[in-house]
C-alpha cells in the first residue's frame, strides 16, 4: 500500500514524507535542509526521481506506482491515468 510521498536527489538523498503530503513538501524540506532548490541540482519537475513509498518501504516512481495501486486495489480518488500523483491518494 502507498502510504507516502518521495523524491530522490541524486543517487544518495530520499527525501520521504507520509500522507498527507504532497511532492512539493519533499522538495521545501529539500531546500530547507540543503539551502538548494530542484533546478540548482538539476532535478526534473516530473522524472522518474518523483514517487512514492510503500508501507514495506519500496520507492516507486509514478508510473510504477500506479500500477501498483491498480494490482492491490488500493482506492483512488477518481480514476489515476497511467501515472500517479498525490491527488489520487489523499
Amino acid at each position: 500500500m502507498i502510504v507516502g510521498v518521495a523524491v530522490k536527489f541524486g543517487d544518495h538523498i530520499e527525501v520521504r514524507l507520509p500522507a498527507p503530503n504532497r511532492h512539493c513538501h519533499c522538495f521545501w524540506y529539500f531546500a530547507e535542509v540543503t539551502g538548494k532548490t530542484a533546478g540548482e541540482i538539476g532535478l526534473e519537475a516530473n522524472g522518474e526521481q518523483q514517487g512514492f513509498y510503500t508501507d514495506k518501504g519500496v520507492f516507486l516512481n509514478r508510473r510504477k506506482a500506479f500500477l501498483h495501486v491498480r494490482q492491490i486495489k488500493q482506492p483512488t480518488i477518481g480514476e489515476p491515468k497511467k501515472y500517479l500523483f498525490s491527488e489520487d491518494l489523499w
